[in-house]
């Protein structure tokens, strides 16, 4: 609120005297982490587009059984095209099933494996910034993190019962 009259020596935009107000210091200082585009070590945009399609996982357990079969052969195909891993669609199609499986026998994993869908996703992302791509299947590397934590293997255990409607019968 108070006004000071001052050279300062380290701000060049500053070459004669002017009227320093607590307002055009504070905008003086700010300026350079607003108007910075560089990428630090510290600080990087995040990568955040694309990732609805992971987070509406924990959702398919939640519909009816005979919405389920479109919604799970959607979703499957979003992840893959978002993992650009069209080539494993299978998996992906197991990935939701056996979630929305162990949902409905009281293992609610869908959350867990959304958020190391999006670490994976990330990371994936990240190494295209850095033009470092090094995983070329997305869906092993996927497999590995449930894996190490655990889930792969309950999903594997998990008792082979019908989680959506029935197949359509296909015509000879």
């Amino acid at each position: 609120s108070g006004v000071w009259v001052a050279k300062p020596q380290s701000c060049p935009q500053f070459t004669s005297r002017h009227e320093l107000t607590a307002l055009s210091i504070i905008k003086w200082v700010l300026a350079g982490f607003s108007n910075s585009t560089d990428v630090t070590l510290t600080v990087a945009t995040a990568i955040s587009h694309g990732l609805d399609v992971i987070f509406t996982l924990p959702s398919l357990a939640g519909l009816s059984r005979q919405r389920r079969n479109l919604e799970v052969e959607k979703t499957a195909h979003a992840l893959a095209a978002q993992f650009d891993d069209t080539a494993n669609t299978r998996f992906w199609c197991w990935l939701v099933w056996q979630l929305i499986r162990a949902d409905d026998q009281g293992h609610p994993y869908a959350d867990d494996v959304a958020h190391l869908l999006a670490r994976v996703w990330h990371d994936i992302k990240h190494d295209e910034t850095m033009n470092c791509r090094s995983q070329k299947n997305p869906a092993a590397l996927v497999v590995a993190e449930l894996k190490a934590c655990g889930i792969y293997d309950a999903l594997k255990l998990l008792a082979p019962t019908r989680a959506g409607g029935r197949p359509k019968p296909v015509a000879a």
